[in-house]
């Protein structure tokens, strides 16, 4: 009896405790599922945060460091909340979110093997959980990274998919943005798109018949334009006329809504793009009146490089040497007090050579460098004085890339520069677009990063670029034979010859070391000492120069003296300035007199009719960098603001 009622108490607690378990654990479920439903939600607003960015950035005019500092934030809240394992086990269709939202941001940065990773992470997970409207989302983010890295046929094969779920589906601007991707990935392979383009438009110009001004109508802008100018190349220049005329009419319309709209910072943005935009059309309404392509202007109202296929005209160019006619130079004058007696002394050696764009990195700088050409008694007539937030003054790494083609027109390359693993610098990124407001070129995007210190061109078809070039490129996701044919593609190079940078030295450039003076001349530095490596290297290199040929005539070579690499640095005496007849050499404070004399009897033998001058770069050494360095040169580029063509009769004359 003692016994059983012993074990009825002890099976009296157990039944309690159990019940107490059950109550904890259905207060720990409780608890959960407000943590996942928390999760969940956090993941949503991370979603809609990322819209919004995403569309503030693609209508941008003024590029900023804020825009890093947001997609560094959303990067590192996708990344902490993929590696959350319950996140993993229980939320599939979140996680495929995540991950398609994280190659958006990972192709933004030019990550472009992780972009790929990330979005067929996505397109995998939301098939597997049939969510067929995420999956076509971010099959269309992967087939816009996909063409950047040359993968085409893979590409389209994604935007055939999307096009046939579209169809059945009612979300139409989708279809629009599919069918305008098939269309450039078609013109990009050389097989028409035109079809496909007209469809993109129709339904566009469906959508965009009520309803308020929204971002629908500036894709259908841009559209309009691609399909414009695919009409004037297969020659159907009365189609592409109406075309144009149509464009401008919806401009319009727009413009007259968006100035009727309460004033902020996105409508006074809408506002003049618009406007640019306006002065495109006419100028491409000129370019088709006479049937010239080259000189077609346009810069897109969306630059959303995460959902559009970027388009690639068939123009045949060859990159502008620098000893050639140069229009202009670009110069920075900033918060870096070190680089302002040097630029005062590039523009006293050359404002009557050519035009000055210089650049002041706030109001503050601007008044201080107009006060300084002032003081310096610098003829301003030829200068511009602008602002433009930039984060560093080595403009050359970040200018446009500017060729010539057939036709002579200038056509002005745009490299992808901010990447992951380097300084975040997006106003710099975005010169080449902040500047073709000006210049009379077409200006075309290229996805690799090209820094203009690690490439030099003989203005004729031979190239020679850094070894660093391509290492960082197949880095960033790019296959050799993506690099090999981007790299033509911007220069018109038949031939593209490597070369190793120097060792030690910081920046992996190679105007540090050599320079083209002519189609056939090549003047390579020359350390005079065995027993460096470096010497070593740089007589290697002149060997092999010597037996190649540029066009079909002998490299000739000439050697400048260099003084050795000290911690990291380096003072050349080939980072130099060509101006119209001038030519700017860096001189060093500690270098004995008669190496620079040396340097300026080579320069003098090779250019007789130019004038040598010699400009203190002691301070720039210092940094990393020269003369060169500062300088972005703009080739024969016509200087030609918008609408100013209308005030002298339409036509491009540099006044």
């Amino acid at each position: 009896m003692l016994a059983a009622g012993y074990t009825a108490v002890l099976l009296a607690e157990a039944n309690h405790n159990y019940a107490q378990s059950q109550l904890d654990l259905s207060q720990s479920q409780t608890d959960l599922g407000e943590a996942d439903l928390f999760l969940s939600m956090s993941l949503d607003e991370l979603d809609s945060l990322q819209r919004e960015f995403l569309t503030k950035t693609a209508r941008r005019i003024q590029p900023s460091d804020d825009y890093s500092l947001v997609r560094n934030d959303l990067k590192q809240l996708l990344l902490r909340w993929l590696h959350n394992r319950r996140n993993q086990n229980h939320f599939p269709i979140q996680q495929a979110t995540a991950n398609f939202r994280l190659g958006q941001l990972h192709g933004l940065e030019g990550n472009n093997r992780e972009a790929v990773r990330c979005l067929t992470q996505a397109v995998s997970i939301a098939s597997q959980n049939d969510d067929k409207r995420l999956a076509a989302f971010a099959k269309n983010t992967l087939a816009s990274v996909l063409t950047l890295i040359d993968a085409d046929k893979q590409a389209l094969d994604l935007l055939l998919e999307n096009a046939s779920f579209y169809r059945e589906s009612p979300e139409q601007i989708a279809l629009a943005l599919t069918m305008r991707n098939l269309g450039v990935l078609q013109q990009r392979m050389g097989e028409g798109g035109i079809s496909e383009l007209r469809e993109s438009v129709k339904i566009l110009k469906k959508e965009t018949s009520s309803g308020p001004l929204s971002i629908t109508h500036e894709l259908m802008i841009d559209t309009l334009t691609l399909l414009a100018e695919g009409l004037y190349l297969q020659r159907n220049f009365d189609e592409a006329k109406a075309v144009c005329e149509e464009s401008r009419r919806q401009l319009d319309r727009m413009l007259t809504d968006a100035e009727n709209y309460n004033v902020s910072d996105d409508t006074a943005s809408s506002t003049i793009r618009y406007r640019n935009a306006m002065e495109y059309v006419d100028h491409n309404l000129l370019a088709i009146e006479a049937q010239n392509a080259d000189v077609w202007r346009w810069i897109p109202l969306i630059d959303m490089a995460t959902e559009m296929i970027q388009p690639e005209p068939d123009l045949k160019i060859k990159a502008v040497a620098e000893f050639d006619s140069q229009s202009a130079v670009v110069l920075a004058w900033g918060s870096y007090q070190w680089a302002h007696e040097t630029v005062l002394e590039i523009a006293r050696a050359t404002h009557q050579r050519w035009r000055i764009d210089l650049l002041t990195d706030n109001d503050e700088s601007l008044e201080e460098a107009i006060e300084a050409f002032r003081i310096a008694k610098i003829p301003t007539e030829r200068i511009r004085f602008g602002v433009c937030e930039f984060e560093v003054p080595w403009f050359r790494d970040f200018g446009p890339i500017v060729a010539k083609s057939a036709a002579g027109n200038s056509v002005w390359f745009d490299s992808h520069q901010v990447r992951f693993d380097n300084f975040q610098r997006s106003v710099n990124d975005s010169l080449p677009r902040l500047l073709s407001t000006r210049w009379n070129a077409r200006m075309i995007k290229t996805p690799l990063h090209i820094e203009g210190g690690a490439m030099l061109s003989n203005g004729q078809g031979f190239t020679i670029c850094s070894t660093s070039l391509i290492e960082d490129n197949l880095g960033y996701g790019f296959d050799l034979a993506a690099i090999q044919s981007g790299l033509k593609y911007v220069t018109g190079a038949t031939a593209i010859m490597p070369v190793e940078p120097l060792m030690g030295e910081l920046t992996g450039h190679i105007d540090l070391f050599m320079t083209f003076t002519d189609p056939t001349t090549l003047v390579l530095s020359d350390l005079r000492d065995d027993s460096d490596p470096n010497g070593q290297m740089l007589n290697a290199l002149a060997t092999q120069i010597s037996s190649l040929e540029a066009n079909g005539h002998p490299l000739k070579l000439a050697r400048v003296p260099m003084p050795a690499i000290k911690d990291g640095l380096a003072r050349s005496y080939t980072n130099v300035i060509f101006a119209n007849g001038v030519l700017l050499v860096p001189s060093y404070q500690g270098v004995a007199p008669a190496i620079e004399q040396e340097v300026k009897s080579v320069y003098e033998a090779l250019l007789p009719d130019w004038e040598i001058k010699f400009i203190d770069c002691t301070q720039l050494a210092t940094k990393g960098g020269s003369l060169h360095c500062l300088a972005s040169n703009l080739g024969p580029t016509p200087y030609l603001p918008l609408g100013q063509f209308r005030q002298v009769n339409r036509s491009a004359i540099d006044p």
